[in-house]
């Protein structure tokens, strides 16, 4: 049973970081505050009483906006590869297959023609090339940041036009960021996942649409972690998605 013996709360406010972590990043940070001490019988006890934020990060990002394409001209036989990247943003399904197809088109070259059309009961993406091309998931150089989800697509394979649309396996997503997770340094025993994703003192449900405010209060008094240091006065903290990338607020 947990007994409080002195309760304090600290508020965080990014904009008065201590230090920032990441360059170009309010969400990673190191974070000051008047000395707090535990007496040796007793233990530093932490939970999260409440969060919130602007939803102002975009659902294309730095982390799923590139495209690479290998094109092969089936009459002269000459190949090249293409990157594509989508300015970051919010899109409707709809906006963002219409620029990608811009895109995909506007070299004129050699006359081909993309089709990118979205299916209205399945959310599903249907491709079409004029000539050989391969949407490089795979296998591209950017694959790591590429829009497979966006556009339904498995990460884990090449799909190669050649006279045939190529269908996505899955829906299309515009918004994969789901839940937002609070990741701190004094937090150092729960590990979550296949990926070592640890150090998350909670997780936050994106509960509102672009543009709002994200909210979230821990009605659950149970979540605390017990601390080993009998003497804080500082942590570093990040915000992550689903993903474990660090969030980009864009101010």
């Amino acid at each position: 049973m947990i007994s409080n013996l002195n309760q304090k709360f600290i508020r965080v406010n990014s904009e008065r970081a201590t230090t920032y972590s990441d360059a170009g990043f309010t969400t990673s940070f190191s974070y000051s505050f008047e000395p707090i001490f535990c007496p040796e019988e007793y233990t530093i006890s932490l939970r999260m009483e409440s969060f919130f934020c602007p939803y102002s990060f975009y659902g294309i990002n730095e982390y799923n906006s590139y495209l690479d394409v290998y094109e092969l001209d089936t009459k002269t036989q000459v190949g090249r590869n293409r990157t594509i990247q989508i300015q970051y943003g919010n899109y409707s399904i709809r906006d963002y297959a219409t620029q990608l197809a811009i895109q995909l088109n506007e070299l004129n070259d050699i006359v081909y023609t993309f089709t990118i059309n979205k299916n209205q009961t399945t959310f599903s993406i249907s491709v079409n090339a004029g000539w050989n091309a391969t949407f490089l998931f795979a296998t591209g150089v950017n694959k790591n940041k590429s829009c497979h989800n966006q556009l339904g697509f498995k990460e884990t394979q090449d799909y190669v036009m050649a006279g045939n649309a190529i269908h996505s396996n899955k829906v299309a997503v515009m918004y994969d960021i789901m839940a937002l997770s609070l990741k701190m340094d004094l937090v150092n025993n729960i590990v979550v996942s296949n990926e070592n994703v640890d150090n998350i003192l909670t997780t936050i449900p994106v509960n509102n649409i672009p543009f709002g405010i994200i909210y979230y209060q821990n009605a659950d008094d149970s979540r605390r972690y017990l601390l080993s240091q009998k003497y804080i006065n500082m942590f570093n903290v990040q915000l992550v998605d689903n993903n474990n990338n660090l969030i980009q607020l864009n101010g």
